[in-house]
């Protein structure tokens, strides 16, 4: 997997640095060929759109209706995720596991976990996305010699601290989403909506996105987010039962910004003593870069900021 070379402003480049987590090209299909032409990613984006359009999209905001829509994805007839595999770490894929070995409590949590998550993001209701997002109490959140300056600015406080903890993350999360949600709404496409599998080792880094739901050979950019590390808790789960159980849960969005419809994809593992689905990475996908610079060859991110 190679990293892309953005090219933006001296501003975007400190705050890309700090919130945007790490960024990739990619596509379905071949992995041989990472140049993505303007043309490429046009059809990309418009390709998502008609999608959403022909769907229909639901409003992000309908948390009945959400929650309806993904337990008519867990229960359809389909018992395996059509998905490529789960690209676990370079070069070490696991096929997906048949949807008969989530228990109905399992449904039930992700139910929960996944439309907090996205009703929390549409209201900035922040309650409701950390219960949703931080189901646990066991987990670590590294420094930034740059979030300070940033959230100072951005909340217009002076005494921000460089490591970021709940409460700064409340403070950003009401500040940014109380009036402009994050999603508007959103489209679950098929059966792979939600996919699972097993594996033996703690997922901290960032890996393949190469089966976007109904998309078919469409090229992006995808970015990966999530200032939340859980390893120890990883590490204790493997050490109880062998292996870690893994779920994505893939959408189309629209609302970052508005008109703009766009993947998303939450990974989780199940905490065993919990009883919860835990949140590890949000992965976005994009295709709405534009060329610039003197080569031509430069890319702009136009994406909205998230702590994740």
């Amino acid at each position: 997997m190679k990293k892309v070379l953005l090219i933006v402003s001296p501003l975007l480049l400190v705050i890309f640095g700090i919130l945007a987590g790490h960024y990739y090209k990619g596509k379905i299909g071949s992995k041989d060929d990472w140049g993505i032409a303007p043309s490429d990613l046009d059809a990309s984006r418009n390709l998502w759109s008609e999608i959403g359009v022909k769907e229909g999209l639901i409003s992000a905001q309908e948390k009945d209706k959400l929650v309806a829509r993904m337990r008519e994805m867990l229960e359809s007839d389909d018992p395996v995720a059509t998905v490529q595999g789960f690209e676990l770490a370079e070069g070490v894929v696991n096929q997906p596991l048949d949807k008969t070995n989530v228990t109905v409590l399992q449904k039930e949590e992700l139910l929960k976990t996944c439309s907090g998550m996205i009703h929390g993001l549409a209201t900035g209701d922040w309650n409701e996305y950390k219960a949703a997002r931080l189901p646990v109490n066991e987990y670590t959140l590294p420094a930034n010699d740059q979030l300070a300056p940033y959230l100072s600015k951005l909340l217009g406080e002076t005494n921000i601290q460089t490591k970021l903890d709940l409460d700064i993350h409340r403070r950003w999360f009401e500040h940014t989403f109380t009036k402009t949600p994050y999603f508007n709404s959103i489209q679950m496409l098929s059966s792979n909506a939600f996919a699972f599998t097993k594996w033996n080792k703690p997922i901290n880094g960032c890996y393949a996105w190469d089966s976007i739901p109904q998309s078919g050979e469409t090229k992006y950019i995808f970015g990966i987010k999530g200032d939340y590390k859980f390893t120890h808790l990883q590490e204790l789960e493997i050490e109880k039962t062998k292996e870690i159980f893994l779920c994505q849960f893939c959408f189309l969005a629209e609302g970052n910004p508005a008109s703009v419809v766009r993947p998303y994809r939450i990974d989780m593992f199940w905490c065993t003593d919990a009883a919860k689905w835990v949140p590890i990475f949000l992965i976005r996908a994009f295709a709405d870069y534009t060329a610039e610079g003197s080569s031509g060859s430069g890319t702009q991110e136009t994406v909205r900021l998230l702590l994740f």
